[in-house]
């Protein structure tokens, strides 16, 4: 097999019983999804029986434990139908040869903790090789010791550990990782995520990215609403009354007071660049960060002297309220995935 090692290309030899028990992907690159017209299917599943013949493993690990760089002339244990060469050269070299050294039974090299880019890594290969049962007696053990190790200063991670546990069914650890993500990421104005001034995660799952946004926007609206909700109820009192109608939202009837909290409000917008009314969808900051600009602009509003009732929209508990309110953005299908990947992880200890 071809894999990149080091930043090298390395060319090895791999025992191909071990792998087809790994791994129902690797098995099917071993023995290509498609038959030779000479063969029959009852040939093909004998085949294939062999080469999960527990004797046959055992026979071939011992040949390559003797013979590490290649088995000898006229001891190839190769049928017609496998392929010559894998090409893994596109994995991460390190979660890679950690997989295989498990599926080669070198117990005593799998490390009881492993960084978190490691198990980020192993996660993707384990996603992609439908291999997660074969790490089932460490993952546990590699997850909390992840959770452990410090982190870089502003190394945020929240996103990939989305995946990982996607991956191993952590739904916990999904559902908390995917709410921050709802507060904290940024959406430029081409649909663009970011988190950490850098792109999502590559490996998100399916519809996950949708419902962060909607929630996002959701929030987002709620936010603008509090100080638009303000304006509009001030400038309604001017604009959609008949002249002889009008009246003020002064407690007292001024209408220097009104003018006084519309242009403080109006002016604490447009130096947020909120003002003119903006849509929610035009909004490309956190909505964490939204917030804290909102508070620290919004108790700015002056009114006269004695008119501390003229504002009439309390800000704080009002974003306070809306933050509070943990959505999660996990779905259905999110929750059926990580319970299927629970009973893979189970599914040894239970036999």
């Amino acid at each position: 097999m071809r894999v990149t090692y080091g930043k090298k290309q390395i060319v090895g030899k791999v025992c191909s019983s071990s792998m087809v028990l790994a791994s129902p992907v690797w098995k099917k690159f071993i023995f290509p999804p498609f038959l030779k017209l000479w063969d029959t299917e009852s040939t093909r599943a004998d085949k294939e029986k062999m080469y999960l013949d527990p004797k046959r493993v055992a026979e071939e690990l011992a040949f390559l434990s003797v013979f590490p760089d290649g088995l000898p002339i006229g001891e190839e244990l190769e049928s017609d139908d496998m392929v010559d060469e894998l090409d893994f050269s596109d994995d991460n070299g390190n979660a890679l040869l950690l997989l295989l050294q498990i599926a080669h039974l070198q117990f005593r090299r799998v490390p009881d903790k492993v960084d978190f880019q490691l198990l980020h890594q192993v996660a993707v290969l384990c996603d992609l090789y439908d291999c997660v049962t074969l790490i089932e007696p460490w993952v546990e053990s590699w997850i909390t010791k992840a959770h452990e190790l410090p982190m870089p200063l502003g190394s945020g991670v929240q996103d990939q550990w989305i995946f990982i546990a996607w991956v191993f069914g952590k739904e916990e650890i999904f559902g908390n990782c995917a709410t921050t993500l709802t507060r904290v990421v940024t959406v430029d104005l081409q649909g663009g995520c970011f988190y950490e001034n850098r792109p999502l995660d590559p490996y998100m799952p399916a519809g996950l990215l949708e419902s962060i946004k909607r929630i996002r926007l959701s929030d987002i609206k709620c936010l603008l609403d509090i100080p638009y909700g303000q304006a509009k109820r001030i400038a309604s009192v001017y604009n959609q009354l008949p002249p002889t109608k009008r009246y003020t939202k002064c407690t007292k009837g001024l209408k220097q007071c009104d003018a006084m909290v519309y242009g403080s409000l109006t002016l604490a917008l447009q130096s947020l660049d909120l003002w003119p009314q903006r849509s929610p969808e035009s909004i490309t900051v956190a909505t964490e960060n939204l917030a804290d600009l909102l508070l620290s602009k919004m108790g700015k509003i002056h009114h006269m002297e004695d008119h501390a009732s003229c504002i009439t929209t309390d800000t704080s508990s009002r974003v306070a309220a809306i933050m509070g309110q943990l959505r999660r953005p996990t779905l259905p299908a999110h929750r059926e995935h990580m319970r299927i990947q629970r009973e893979k992880l189970t599914y040894l200890a239970i036999e």
